[in-house]
Formats: structure tokens, sequence, C-alpha cells
């Protein structure tokens, strides 16, 4: 055996135990400001351009000064974001994030953001997002049949040709199928979307709609006919959050972030252990149990419609309906502006607008109605050069040069509104309905026509909107809504962030 070491003994330092940890509550978090860029059609603006125009808006919005911004969350722009989009805009944060779930990234964001700034790990997070969706595919800079991908679990379906559109259809057969739920009741899901479409005139279709121009559209995907499914256009928004203790400096009443969960299903549909079932239901139940507050106590929901089953699994598994009851809770009204359960109060992804992942958007709006604040006109006053966020004359966006700050736009161009086409039959930005080629909208329409003829102008539905009061909703007592939701779904239900915003 070898001799034991009689080399020099190496005696451990006696553990002295650390420091007590100071008390450092969490805090609360507030939404400080929310806008809109300029959408619908923007053919001279670019992505980057939607960006800075919807940060500039929000920080307007907000009262406070763009030196505050620690956090910056962006997804779907560059080869490195969010790095490209803090540089274009100016900032340097030190904390960021960049999660991609498709639709529900904005809610799963703000989730984060919210922890980050309860934590004080970040004292004011940006959210911000810009596309200009359908500007590219009119101008060939891109294809309208972009695939998902085609490598790791996704390489076994691809070959079978299951479109995204054709998943959230046979998803919706399943429902029908199991529940009874009818392609009427699915329809009216889209007729009372265009219904609260009529009072924004920042969306794109405010024509009505009834349920038999719905049932008689062209047929994209067996049950989904053109007006089951999202529009197409441009656009962008930002949401800021922040600390409590910057609440007293806002321009604007603070809506606070109350509580929120997130969820990820799959990616295959055979890994989807029920079609009925979508990660909302899992989202939802933490985000109200962590605010404390019941589907029950809601005053109005922004759910993420893509397509018309969309927004009826969301109710169910969010607790507004039993399960396989969504069919009947729609067909009531309930979801109209005055109903029982406003939904989607801006006219949804199925009338507003659609740039892509539109998650965002919901907050936004849940914001705007909270604060009383959603018949006011565009976007924080509207003109671009009339920001004053950075303190310069010329109100650069966050910072950027003088040449990126124009936007390219018009003045009188507002946010989300006047595209001429209808986005077929499609929830992510890539994938094209039915695989029509680049300048062929779906079924071969014109890029003029509406879905189901209605005017260009729509004049008759926003007269019957302002004439019915705007989009504002309000309490049976007249008061102002105290508590709403956003949930966003992302993929084919592969994900779903769920946000519970109140006054007070």
């Amino acid at each position: 055996m070898p001799a034991a070491s009689t080399g020099p003994r190496i005696t451990p330092a006696p553990r002295t135990p650390p420091p007590p940890r100071r008390s450092r509550r969490s805090r609360r978090v507030a939404v400080a400001g929310v806008a809109l860029s300029d959408g619908g059609r923007v053919d001279e603006a670019t992505p980057y351009a939607l960006h800075a125009q919807a940060a500039r808006r929000a920080l307007a919005d907000s009262g406070l000064d763009r030196a505050l911004i620690d956090g910056l969350a962006s997804a779907g722009l560059g080869t490195l974001a969010p790095v490209e989009v803090a540089e274009y805009l100016g900032l340097r944060p030190t904390w960021v994030d960049s999660t991609s779930v498709g639709g529900a990234t904005w809610e799963v964001m703000a989730a984060h953001a919210a922890d980050a700034i309860a934590q004080r790990r970040a004292n004011a997070v940006l959210l911000v997002y810009g596309s200009t969706a359908r500007a590219d595919i009119k101008a060939r800079r891109r294809t309208s049949d972009l695939s998902f991908g085609a490598r790791g679990p996704l390489q076994f379906e691809v070959p079978y040709g299951h479109t995204l559109i054709a998943k959230y259809a046979m998803a919706a057969r399943r429902h029908m199928h199991q529940y009874g739920t009818t392609l009427e009741q699915l329809a009216q899901v889209a007729v009372q979307a265009r219904a609260n479409a009529a009072a924004n005139p920042d969306a794109l279709y405010r024509e009505p709609i009834t349920v038999e121009d719905v049932l008689s559209g062209p047929m994209i995907a067996d049950p989904f006919t053109k007006l089951h499914c999202c529009v197409r256009s441009d656009g962008g928004c930002a949401v800021l959050l922040v600390g409590e203790e910057y609440v007293p400096d806002l321009a604007r009443h603070p809506v606070w972030v109350l509580g929120a969960g997130t969820a990820v299903s799959h990616t295959t549909m055979s890994e989807w252990e029920d079609f009925t079932v979508s990660p909302a239901a899992v989202s939802g139940r933490a985000a109200f149990e962590r605010a404390g507050v019941t589907p029950r106590d809601i005053d109005l929901a922004e759910i993420y419609d893509a397509f018309t089953y969309m927004t009826l699994v969301t109710l169910e598994d969010l607790g507004f309906c039993a399960k396989g009851e969504g069919g009947a809770f729609v067909a009531e009204g309930r979801l109209l502006r005055d109903g029982s359960l406003p939904v989607n109060t801006d006219g949804g992804g199925l009338s507003a607008c659609h740039p892509g992942m539109r998650g965002l958007f919901l907050l936004v709006e849940a914001v705007r109605q909270l604060r009383g604040e959603a018949d006011e006109a565009r976007a924080v006053g509207g003109a671009d050069e009339a920001r004053a966020v950075g303190g310069a004359d010329e109100a650069r966006a966050v910072g950027e040069a003088d040449e990126t700050c124009a936007v390219g736009e018009a003045d009188e161009v507002r946010a989300v509104g006047g595209a001429d086409e209808v986005r077929a039959a499609g929830e992510a930005d890539e994938v094209r309905a039915a695989g029509e080629a680049d300048e062929v909208r779906a079924v071969g329409e014109a890029d003029e026509v509406r879905a189901a003829g209605e005017a260009d102008e729509a004049g008759v539905a926003g007269a019957t909107g302002a004439a019915a009061g705007g989009r504002q909703v309000r309490r049976a007592d007249g008061s102002l809504p105290e508590l709403a939701v956003a949930s966003g779904t992302g993929g084919w239900f592969c994900s779903s962030g769920t946000v519970v915003l109140g006054r007070g």
C-alpha cells in the first residue's frame, strides 16, 4: 500500500453563515402606457419603423421618460431579436426576453416581465411588436406558403401536407363531433366580432355580416370558410410595464397586472391528448388563482381569434362556460360589447387586425377598456411628429436617427385601419390559406374585394357603431369595467399565455 502523505494538511475554513438578507417586498406591476402603430395598410413602412412608432406612442401615452426603460421584450424580427430591435430603438436594456411561442408570445412575455419587475430585476419593460405581413406579400418580399419547418418533430407531419389551418379545422371538427357544436354557432363568433368592429374606426372590416354570409363563403379548410379565418394586415403595438413607485408620474390611470399564467402543450398533432382542450385550461387557471379572482368576476375578455374555433374553445378552457357548452354560450350574443361577456371588443383578429403574432394587441385593447379610453381618437393623438418622448423637438422614436422616424406614412393613416384585403385562413404570417400563390387571395378573390361583399368605407357599419355609443364597455350600472383577461394562443394550440388586468 502506498505510504500516507506526510505533507501539510489543509484545514477548511470555518463555515460562517451568510449575512441576513434584507426583506425586499415584491412590488406591484402596472401598465404605464399602450399604443398602436399605424396599421392595416402601410406599404411604405418597415417592421422596424412600426416598432419605433409604437414604442414612441406608448412612451408618450405613459408620460414617462425613455431613460427609465431598462427592459425590452421583442420577438419575430431580426436575426438576434431583441438585440436588433433594441439597437434600432436606441436602447441598451439590462433585462431582455425573446421568447417566441406564436400568438401567445406577448402574454408569456408580459408574465416574464411582470415577474422581473416585481422582483426588482427591472424597473420598466417595453414590449414591442411590428409586422408588415400584408405589405411583404404584396411586394413579393416574402411568400405566403412558408412552412413552419420540416426538422425535428414536425418532419413526421410535413410530408402529408398538414397545414396550419387544417390542424385548427381538424380540432374544430372533433369538438363538433364530440359535443354537437354547430357551424352556425361557430359562425356566431365571426358575426359578433364584426359587430364589435363596427364601432372601431381602426378595424379593417366594419360592414355587418350574417351567419349565412359566413356559411356561404368560399371553403378554405373544412369546416372553415373564409369568414371563419382572421384577416391579414400590417401593424404594430407596444405596452410599457413599470414598478408601482412610478405610478404617481403616469399621464394615465394605471392598470395593474394582477396575475398571469403560461403553458405549452404540443407541436405534433399526435401528441395533443385532446383536440377539444387548449393549454388555456392551464394558463387561465394559474392566472385567475394568482390574481385572486374567478372567471365570474371578469368584465371583458380579449381572446386570440385566428379562427372562430379558437375563441369558442378558449372561452370554455378559461372557465366562462363548461366544456362542450361553448357553442351555446356564443350563440346567445354574449360576446357583443353590450353582451354579458364582451369579447374582442375591437373586432379581434377576425375583423380588426392580424399582422401575425396578435397577442400584444389583446393587452392594448384590454388596457384601453379598463382605462375608459376605448372611444378615444387614435393612438396617442395621431401625428408622429407631435411626440415629445425624448425631449427633442422632432420626438425621434426612442432615440432612432432622423431617417427612421417618419415611418413613411401620412398623418391621416391611423392604427390598424384601412387595408384592402382580408387575410384569409392563416394565423401565422408565414402560412397562406389553402396554399394559394403569392398574389392570389383566398379562393382567388382580388385585393379589393371585401369579405362577404362589404364596401371599402364600411360607412353604414361605422355610423351604426357610433350611434350605439362606440366600443367602450360599461357595466350595467354605467361604470367602467374593473377586471379584464387577455389570453393568447400560439401555433395550433401549442402554447397559451393568460394575463388578468385590473383597475384601482
